[in-house]
C-alpha cells in the first residue's frame, strides 16, 4: 500500500477487518520520521496474535531508525494483571508505555476511550470495534491528514496523558530509560506530565 499516494485524497478508509490488521504496519513504516503516539483500546488479544507480534517487530525496526514510539494502554481494572506480559515486552523493547485505567477515565468526564495513533503530529489513524473474531478483535480504521482532525486527537491524547501513569511505575519494570520527546500540542513538560492515578499490580500467582 502506497499510503502517501492514497492520502492525496485526504482520507483512507479501511472497512475490511483483515486488511486493518496489517494496514497499521504500512502506516508505521511509511508515515513517521520522528515520533508516534498511540492509544491502544480493545486490543487485549491482538498483541498475542501473529499480526500483533509482526507489528511489534516493525516497532523495533522504526525505533532503530530514530523514531520514538509511545503507547497508552486503556485497560479495565481486571485487565491490568492479564496485560502485564504484553506491556512489559513492549517496554523492554523500547516502547514508552503508559497505562490509563478505564474507570479513572470514565470518572474524569465525558471523554470516551478510543483507539487511535498520531504520526509526527501530521496524520491520525482512528478505529472503531466491529466485532470479536475467533482469536482477535476486529476493527475498521480511518487515516487522515486533515489538520483539524489531527488537532482534535492531539487534544484527546493530552487529556489521556494527564490521567495515565508510566507502566514502569505500575508494574515496577526495570528498563533503560528512553529520552522523552515533547507530546503533541504541549507547550512544556509540566503541562503533559502524567498524574499517578493507577495503582500498582502484583504479579499473577502461578
Amino acid at each position: 500500500m502506497d499510503v502517501l499516494k492514497l492520502l492525496e485524497r485526504g482520507t483512507i478508509r479501511i472497512d475490511d477487518e483483515a486488511r486493518e490488521l496489517t494496514a497499521n504496519k504500512d502506516f508505521l513504516y511509511q508515515l513517521p520520521h520522528n515520533h508516534v503516539w498511540a492509544v491502544s483500546y480493545q486490543d487485549q488479544t491482538f498483541w498475542d496474535d501473529p499480526e500483533g507480534k509482526d507489528f511489534l517487530k516493525a516497532h523495533v525496526e522504526k525505533m532503530t531508525q530514530g523514531v520514538m514510539i509511545h503507547r497508552i494502554f486503556i485497560l479495565s481494572t481486571d485487565e491490568l494483571a492479564s496485560q502485564k506480559t504484553v506491556i512489559e515486552e513492549q517496554q523492554t523493547k523500547g516502547v514508552e508505555c503508559y497505562i490509563l485505567e478505564e474507570n479513572t477515565l470514565r470518572q474524569g468526564g465525558n471523554v470516551p476511550p478510543e483507539d487511535f495513533v498520531i504520526y509526527d503530529d501530521r496524520y491520525v489513524r482512528f478505529a472503531e470495534l466491529t466485532g470479536v473474531g475467533p482469536t482477535t478483535t476486529l476493527k475498521h480504521a480511518t487515516l487522515t491528514c486533515d489538520p483539524e482532525r489531527v488537532r482534535q486527537y492531539q487534544t484527546k491524547l493530552n487529556y489521556f496523558r494527564t490521567r495515565s501513569m508510566n507502566a514502569k511505575d505500575v508494574y515496577e519494570i526495570h528498563v533503560s530509560p528512553q529520552t522523552p520527546s515533547p507530546g503533541p500540542g504541549a507547550a512544556n513538560e509540566s503541562e503533559i506530565a502524567p498524574t499517578p492515578l493507577v495503582r500498582k499490580v502484583p504479579p499473577k500467582s502461578p
